[in-house]
């Protein structure tokens, strides 16, 4: 057997550093407080880019519908207009179901003429009947004899 070396340190004190000591024992206050802190600043933020994305998604929703009933009105009235019929569109209105949230507006505007042709521009607005929101607003060179008065 060897014989134990006497320890400079008096006995009952502990080798291991302070941290290591520690372990054991759990959180301080301190700690506890500090991590709910962070961690309910960091779903703060998460929540408000949240509720910004799903602001921002509202708004290009009603932008693509607002685009594609444009489109739709545009579409129909030229290929009436093509047609030689009569357009049943006047100035200004409502879509119909399930759309009726929305209403358009068509303006003309005389331009002059291209290759001898007299040529108006046909403005086609669509907008929300009601409140603010986002609006869509399309338009084309169409021959000056397509254009009815009312517009």
């Amino acid at each position: 057997m060897r014989p134990q070396a006497e320890s400079p340190l008096p006995t009952g004190q502990d080798r291991r550093p302070a941290a290591a000591r520690r372990v054991g024992r759990g959180l301080l206050l301190v700690e506890a407080v500090l991590s709910a802190a962070v961690i309910g600043l960091g779903l703060v933020f998460i929540s408000r880019s949240f509720s910004g994305h799903l602001r921002a998604l509202k708004t290009m929703e009603a932008t693509d519908v607002l685009l594609s009933l444009s489109r739709s009105l545009l579409a129909e009235v030229e290929a009436a207009r093509a047609a030689s019929q009569p357009t049943a569109r006047s100035g200004e209105g409502t879509f119909e179901a399930p759309h009726e949230a929305y209403g358009w507006q068509i303006t003309a505007a005389p331009q002059g003429a291209a290759g001898g042709v007299p040529v108006s521009q046909v403005n086609f607005a669509v907008h929300p009947v009601e409140g603010a929101g986002p609006q869509v607003r399309l338009w084309a060179l169409w021959p000056s004899e397509w254009v009815p008065d009312s517009w």
